[in-house]
């Protein structure tokens, strides 16, 4: 497969610290050209340009990242972005900056008599007992790089209230439910349960966070592990959101005997995921062999419906299509809600046209499809779970 020429516009968290928040990707594009569209786009803090390369060759990922306008040479056939561009884009949100009172360190806890790490952003004090979400990163990501994948999106939940924890998973992986998997994590027999349980149990001896509102968010193989989480630890978590993911087929699935509490539970899911496929079955040959998995899936519906009858909803669910937000991002949302009176609700975003990637404000590299604007998943978390 060729390379993805892409320009990125990462996100300054203060002026001292870069984070990769929020990216366009625009092949060919000019200088102005992107410009021009950070002007009209969803950004409103401060922004530096990076071009670069991003593709698959040999069966083998490639993130070539070089800064422009600073005297580097773009990486090759990247737009040239001169000092003059990237002054434009700097007026372009000069005074406004994301929130600085976010603090993020870094924690571990001991599992098994293995350190797990995590990165926490968000403070709390003993006895605040906040809520508390875990994150779940995808595949060959860390918590630190899901949440420079992501633009930092669940930051937002922090900034309302939240402690909100980017786990670390294990050389790049969980160790999802899915029978077929095939990477470090399960052939280690690596128990991420008892690092989700380790995390909430450190929190919440002080009582900084209250356990009886602790939210799972997971992205593709993190969306397995929360599936996993939701099926093996009735009970742990308060409500889960699943992000291009769905539930594995019978066959395929580890849990499936375990013990069920009713559970709120949200998912999103792209029609045009081109890795996990929202209508199911299994992954391709390539797919298979590079993330180490097998075995198939449901769709994104049945999955919803699902997890609707796991909570006692017998009821047709209602679809609702959202209005439009940004008439320049060709994505649509569809809203499908499963609820019944005194019986947690189910509801799936689908977003049609949408890629493996988590809707938001930045945009995930273009070799995995389309980033929604017209919803912000912190948002949509925050209101389902009312946090």
């Amino acid at each position: 497969m060729p390379f993805t020429t892409a320009v990125y516009v990462d996100a300054l968290r203060d002026p001292a610290a870069l984070h990769a928040s929020f990216e366009f990707h625009r092949a060919g594009e000019s200088g102005d050209q992107v410009v021009a569209h950070a002007a009209t786009g969803p950004l409103n803090i401060p922004v530096l340009v990076i071009g670069g390369e991003y593709g698959m060759r040999d069966g083998v990922e490639h993130d070539r990242r070089h800064r422009t306008g600073c005297g580097a040479l773009p990486a090759r056939g990247s737009p040239r972005l001169d000092d003059a561009h990237v002054d434009r884009l700097l007026r372009l949100n000069q005074g406004t900056t994301m929130p600085s009172t976010l603090t993020a360190t870094r924690g571990s806890v001991t599992v098994a008599g293995a350190t797990r790490t995590f990165t926490l952003v968000g403070t709390a004090t003993p006895g605040e007992a906040k809520p508390l979400v875990l994150v779940f990163h995808g595949s060959r990501q860390t918590g630190d790089k899901h949440r420079a994948f992501t633009g930092g999106v669940y930051d937002a939940l922090a900034a309302r209230g939240a402690l909100v924890a980017y786990l670390d998973g294990y050389r790049g992986n969980w160790n999802d439910a899915r029978r077929q998997s095939r990477f470090p994590a399960r052939r280690a027999g690596i128990d991420d349960v008892g690092f989700a349980r380790a995390v909430i149990t450190m929190f919440a001896a002080d009582r900084r966070i209250d356990p009886s509102r602790v939210y799972a968010v997971g992205y593709s193989n993190g969306g397995q592990m929360v599936i996993r989480l939701a099926h093996e630890s009735p009970g742990l978590l308060a409500g889960a959101t699943v992000i291009a993911a769905t539930m594995p087929a019978p066959e395929n699935f580890l849990a499936g005997d375990a013990p069920w509490a009713p559970l709120p539970v949200l998912l999103i899911h792209g029609t045009n995921d081109p890795i996990v496929s929202y209508q199911g079955g299994a992954m391709n040959w390539a797919l298979r062999t590079l993330f180490k998995v097998g075995g198939s899936s449901w769709s994104a519906t049945r999955t919803a419906r699902y997890f609707a009858e796991r909570n006692g909803i017998t009821t047709e669910p209602t679809t609702t299509r959202l209005p439009k937000t940004t008439t320049a991002d060709p994505t649509e949302v569809e809203r499908t809600t499963y609820q019944a009176e005194g019986l947690p609700p189910v509801v799936l975003y689908t977003i049609h046209r949408g890629g493996h990637t988590v809707p938001g404000p930045s945009s995930a590299p273009a070799i995995v499809g389309k980033t929604s604007h017209q919803v912000d998943t912190a948002d949509v978390i925050t209101q389902f779970f009312d946090l």
